[in-house]
């Protein structure tokens, strides 16, 4: 019964079973409730999750990294000493990646080179830039560490699930018992996606930043407004990726009244 993808095509099921010379599963006692209980259901939504969020994860580093380098950024905010003193796994983990994605950068900055540059003697040195870099680019680790956590966390989570035993009653053969219990409940997944869901609205807010610093000239002081290369007020540039991400930031909805 029902649909396939079969040949990049949605068909009939029970056409494509008789194509492939395949017979219908037989379902034998209780799996039909297996097929159909939404704990199930949940885990493997939450599989596919875990995945997707892995790979924008991934994307999320490898964009700030560009960005740092687009910035000329100075290497002490990624530095492995710096994310010692506050060893949040999560934060090691993105500092690390950071570091190993940037090694052989020729953008990236030393910080000491700043200092050995500065003659003071008796006057005030003044820099000509940002000492500091904003924090879309300066707390990658600090924003994205606790992002890994919760995905971490939550891959654990939906694992764990995939190999328990949720049905009820649980059929204990060995000792000749019926185990009358709670094991279908969804909770465990549900606040595992709930946390990863909060953490996926602080990296889509840190991307929207830092899109923000790179088309506002008065902000970057390095580009043109919007990065628009033509004639300004005839063309836009890339303003609208900025009205764009804006628009798609989550939204907290209100409690519902009834």
């Amino acid at each position: 019964m029902g649909q396939v993808s079969f040949n990049d095509k949605i068909q009939s099921a029970s056409v494509i079973l008789k194509k492939l010379k395949i017979k219908p599963y037989i379902l034998k006692p209780k799996e039909g409730l297996s097929l159909i209980n939404g704990t199930s259901m949940m885990t493997g939504i939450a599989g596919l999750t875990c995945d997707g969020a892995r790979d924008l994860l991934s994307l999320a580093v490898r964009n700030g990294c560009l960005a740092l380098e687009l910035l000329r950024a100075y290497d002490d905010s990624f530095g492995e000493k710096l994310h010692q003193l506050r060893p949040h796994e999560g934060q090691k983990q993105i500092s690390l990646k950071i570091r190993q994605i940037l090694s052989n950068s020729k953008l990236i900055r030393n910080r000491e080179n700043l200092h050995k540059n500065a003659n003071l003697g008796n006057k005030v040195n003044r820099i000509s830039e940002s000492v500091q870099e904003v924090y879309s680019m300066r707390c990658l680790a600090q924003i994205l560490g606790p992002v890994y956590e919760s995905l971490m966390k939550a891959w654990q989570t939906t694992e764990i699930e995939m190999n328990s035993v949720t049905d009820n009653p649980i059929i204990d053969v060995q000792n000749k018992k019926f185990l009358h219990g709670g094991n279908f409940h969804g909770d465990y997944i549900a606040v595992a996606m709930d946390q990863l869901k909060m953490s996926l609205v602080k990296m889509t807010m840190l991307s929207e930043r830092r899109l923000n610093f790179f088309l506002h000239d008065k902000i970057n002081g390095l580009f043109p407004p919007f990065q628009n290369l033509a004639t300004p007020g005839l063309t836009l540039g890339l303003q609208g990726l900025q009205f764009v991400a804006h628009l798609l930031q989550p939204t907290v909805k209100p409690w519902p009244t009834q």
